[in-house]
């Protein structure tokens, strides 16, 4: 009979239970995918605010994912948050004037688990129209590690790495 590490029995039951609770809606200090959406919002204005002086960074597109069970608020922290699905996402381009026709959006992507991490990352598409369709172009995004503090007993940021592409 193969034995599992006390290591990986807790990892199995950390996953266990983030996979059933990321199945209900949680406040920002709680999910993963909230704190992972709210360091994509801090890094990349950090790192592109003094590069991309005509963006606004403190207001953000997010692409609806129906896959991904969590209420995005219209806030987090001074960062104001506009959920909208490729319909609408569609609407706002068509109606755009012809001087602003992309619109940066970021998606959420399902959490996966690398070793003893959880790795939450957030894409960050340019949205644009091409021939009356809807086309999202992948620019870039932020990836955020958490690992598990067994004495506090909660998840912890151990990295945000910025991806380009």
């Amino acid at each position: 009979m193969k034995m599992f590490s006390v290591d990986r029995l807790v990892l199995f039951i950390a996953l266990s239970f983030i996979s059933i609770m990321s199945s209900f809606a949680q406040g920002s200090q709680e999910s993963l995918y909230l704190r992972g959406l709210e360091a994509y919002l801090v890094e990349t204005e950090r790192a592109y605010s003094k590069l991309i002086s005509d963006r606004d960074f403190q207001k953000v597109v997010v692409l609806k994912n129906d896959y991904i069970a969590v209420d995005v608020p219209e806030k987090i922290g001074r960062y104001e948050i506009k959920v909208v699905s490729e319909k609408e996402l569609l609407a706002r381009l068509t109606g755009s004037r012809k001087g602003s026709n992309e619109i940066i959006v970021a998606d959420l992507r399902a959490m996966k688990n690398e070793h003893d991490l959880i790795v939450i990352s957030v894409g960050e598409y340019v949205a644009r129209l091409q021939e009356g369709r809807l086309v999202l172009s992948l620019s870039g995004g932020v990836r955020t590690s958490f690992s598990y503090d067994c004495t506090d007993r909660k998840f912890v940021v151990s990295e945000t790495k910025l991806f380009g592409v």
